[in-house]
């Protein structure tokens, strides 16, 4: 078995419980009754119907935020529902939760946030979730809410060659960019989804389901409400570059390591890249989104990120010169915007 290793990407500072994406809309109370749905009209007990073995949970890129507790006693709440509908023939299970994230998260922060009548035994699982982590056929149901926007790295190679038709310069993302870049990024969001339920495939049992929240954007919309995200901070480092505070070769080098797909590109991905899998349920969620961001949710975001590549005396001062620009901000963005946030089940199934 081989291990995926963390990606530099993915080392910084930046959590999905920070992201902008998820601050600046949905929160777990708005998808809880699509969750509890899910598990009552697609869970299969025929395929794990014994007391004898624990009914086995997956949160991947769970954080420290209280949202992952939420998500955990919901499910399995709703498991013992469904198995009590099932009739006396199936004894309820004990229930094992394996909280993922990457080996820098604080692991102690979430279990000290353990309530007290918490019903299930649990672990903590560092590591990528975009290759292995568990053994062969050992999970029942794996959630993921928030966290596969975020890339392990960006098509490098495309986007900083200057004879590439993906070279990206004076952007940091693929906003406002030429096709070639949006391809580029699309490209490595699909190889990356392939890693991601390919590994998933080996360790869900026949059956198991997997629930997904994804910030995304309208299918025929090439870029999310999420995207003012990026401006300023794209704009800030331009200033900085002419005025010699860092160079622009170094701000022509830096892409944000995510991208926000829409619910046609999910669904090719799952059905003609990936084995095994079926979709059983696809929709969207609109929430409206914050037209401009605090300073601590940026930081929070793409702290680690500018300082990785920039130095922490340049990250400072991206973070200062946005906060006194967050006034001329709202001025310019009063209107708040529409995140779209795409809810997909997927159910394993051996071929």
């Amino acid at each position: 078995m081989q291990v995926e290793p963390e990606s530099d990407a993915m080392a910084g500072e930046h959590s999905v419980s920070e992201d902008p994406s998820s601050q600046s809309a949905m929160q777990f109370g708005e998808y809880k009754d699509s969750l509890v749905a899910t598990i009552s009209q697609h869970l299969d007990l025929k395929h794990h119907c014994t007391s004898s073995a624990a009914y086995r949970i997956a949160d991947l890129g769970c954080f420290v935020g209280p949202h992952t507790l939420d998500a955990m006693r919901t499910i399995t709440e709703a498991v013992k529902d469904k198995y009590k509908a099932g009739g006396q023939s199936f004894g309820i299970p004990e229930f094992f939760v394996y909280f993922n994230d990457r080996v820098t998260n604080d692991f102690n922060a979430l279990f000290a946030k353990f309530p007290e009548d918490r019903q299930y035994f649990a672990a903590g699982v560092p590591g990528s979730f975009h290759g292995r982590l568990f053994p062969k056929a050992s999970l029942d149901f794996v959630y993921c809410s928030k966290a596969v926007h975020w890339l392990s790295k960006v098509p490098e190679e495309e986007l900083t060659d200057p004879n590439s038709p993906a070279y990206n310069p004076d952007r940091i993302s693929y906003i406002n960019a030429p096709t070639a870049v949006c391809d580029a990024y699309l490209g490595q969001f699909t190889k990356e989804m392939e890693s991601i339920l390919s590994a998933r495939a080996q360790e869900l049992i026949h059956g198991g389901l997997m629930v997904l929240v994804i910030p995304g954007r309208a299918n025929g919309t090439q870029y999310p409400s999420f995207s003012q995200v990026f401006m300023p901070l794209e704009t800030i480092l331009l200033d900085l570059a002419k005025e010699g505070m860092v160079s622009k070769n170094k701000v022509d080098l830096f892409n944000v390591p995510m991208y926000f797909p829409s619910p046609e590109e999910l669904k090719n991905i799952i059905i003609q890249k990936t084995a095994g899998f079926e979709i059983v349920e696809l929709s969207t969620f609109t929430r409206s989104s914050l037209p401009v961001f605090p300073t601590e949710v940026l930081r929070g975001a793409f702290g680690g990120l500018l300082t990785k590549h920039f130095g922490t005396e340049v990250a400072e001062k991206v973070f200062d010169r946005y906060e006194k620009e967050i006034p001329t901000l709202r001025l310019r963005n009063p209107a708040e915007g529409n995140g779209v946030f795409i809810y997909v089940t997927i159910k394993f199934k051996k071929s």
